[in-house]
């Protein structure tokens, strides 16, 4: 069965090469049209790189374009995340017809946002369907459906890349084998149950404090990772990605004026809505990444460390006997441990250089410290290394020098004031010969 593959992104991706993977005869791939300057859709690189021939017509109304794609005999056209409309002049050219992709259970969430909104209405449920295109806004009719669970604190993340992406391919597999055998069904859609929502923008991602906790809740979760929930704080839009709801249970519960920060901890910061409070645990500023919505001193005061001893015996390899403690959590390591390691093999080093400069910073020692904590995750064998702060930082406009967010080192406070003592030692002494210079000039 000559199998063309129509779609876009990763998911497009996903089911062409499922399909080639086991085998079947996919004999070319139409991708949606690239915006000038966009990098290639992932989709058509790998489509050419399995050497398989690619259209991007920007129309598919035109009579050429039918018959461009009727020279390759299609028998079944296969349309995963197709979002330029099709005609049926087009759809009916392969001798099986076509299939397509929908992430709802139609004819519920027609549209093209039907991920987000059965989160943002509360449902329990969702699922896919596998249908025939016609004419109409996904109303042809159904061959399959497959449904998911939707969680109280799900995403539209979480939903799509967990469960709807990869049950969407197995499905799309499923259904290329029913065509193949001749038993795919045509389930009509009752219309009469259908809804269509139109696409969820920054418009209606807006939060209004004045509603209830769930309403909120479920309309940052359904925003979650596009198009982002997002408020006004002090005159700047600020995008919040995750949060925690906190009915109240009496007057107190709510306590304060809707939209009003009555608590900030180093989890969040919390705010106050029509029947509770809402903590905010993570959030984004227009020019910024996303991050942890707590301050980096709460976020430090909060963590719990351990005795550096244990953490250089265990992670270093480094004894007792060669560290000079400076209190629980700081040491330094003797010098004669460092010369033992001459013999020992150079291994590889990253240098973290100048980034992009910001009142804050430029993010050196926070990109170091995420990027050691990763390379651990992976099962490397990392440690950093970064400057000892100099007092400047701290009492200037910048932020500190031991990093922010959830990639700092601790204690933090300590680190970024006085550490070891070390730097209070060289000024003590600059000061000094400053003042015998003086003295010796002037007096």
């Amino acid at each position: 069965m000559r199998i063309v593959v129509h779609g876009q992104q990763a998911f497009g991706k996903a089911v062409l090469e499922a399909l080639r993977k086991r085998g079947e005869d996919v004999v070319a791939v139409y991708a949606a049209p690239e915006k000038e300057g966009a990098k290639a859709d992932p989709l058509k690189e790998a489509a050419l790189a399995a050497k398989l021939p690619v259209y991007q017509p920007a129309s598919y109304r035109k009579p050429e374009v039918w018959q461009e794609f009727k020279a390759l005999k299609p028998d079944l056209q296969v349309m995963a995340f197709v979002t330029l409309f099709v005609p049926e002049e087009f759809l009916t050219i392969p001798t099986k017809g076509s299939i397509q992709y929908h992430p709802s259970l139609l004819p519920k969430y027609r549209g093209p946002s039907a991920i987000n909104w059965p989160i943002i209405q509360g449902d329990t449920e969702t699922g896919l369907s596998i249908f025939w295109p016609d004419n109409g806004l996904d109303t042809g009719d159904v061959l399959l459906q497959k449904k998911t669970h939707i969680g109280p604190d799900d995403s539209l993340g979480s939903v799509y890349f967990d469960r709807l992406f990869p049950m969407g391919v197995e499905a799309m597999l499923e259904a290329v084998d029913l065509v193949k055998a001749g038993k795919a069904p045509r389930i009509k859609q009752d219309h009469a149950q259908a809804t269509y929502e139109g696409r969820c923008g920054r418009d209606n991602a807006r939060i209004d404090w004045g509603k209830p906790w769930r309403q909120i809740h479920n309309l940052i979760r359904g925003c979650n990772p596009a198009p982002g929930a997002w408020t006004a704080l002090e005159g700047k839009a600020v995008q919040i990605f995750e949060s925690k709801p906190l009915p109240a249970r009496d007057p107190k519960g709510i306590g304060g004026k809707m939209g009003e920060i009555v608590e900030v901890s180093p989890e969040g910061f919390t705010v106050v809505c029509a029947d509770g409070r809402i903590k905010v645990l993570r959030v984004k500023t227009a020019d910024g990444p996303k991050v942890a919505a707590g301050s980096d001193i709460e976020i430090a005061q909060a963590a719990k460390m351990r005795p550096i001893i244990d953490i250089a015996r265990e992670k270093l390899g480094i004894g007792p006997e060669d560290l000079e403690p400076y209190g629980h959590y700081k040491a330094k390591v003797s010098m004669d441990f460092v010369k033992s390691l001459k013999d020992r093999p150079n291994g590889k080093l990253i240098v973290v250089s100048a980034i992009t400069p910001t009142p804050a910073g430029e993010g050196k020692t926070t990109t170091t410290v995420g990027l050691t904590d990763a390379l651990n995750h992976l099962g490397k064998k990392a440690m950093l290394c970064i400057r000892e702060p100099s007092l400047g930082p701290c009492f200037g406009v910048k932020g500190g020098a031991a990093g922010g967010g959830y990639a700092q080192v601790v204690p933090m406070e300590d680190i970024n004031l006085h550490f070891t003592g070390d730097i209070h030692a060289i000024g003590t002494a600059n000061n000094l010969l400053a003042a015998l210079i003086d003295n010796h000039i002037y007096w």
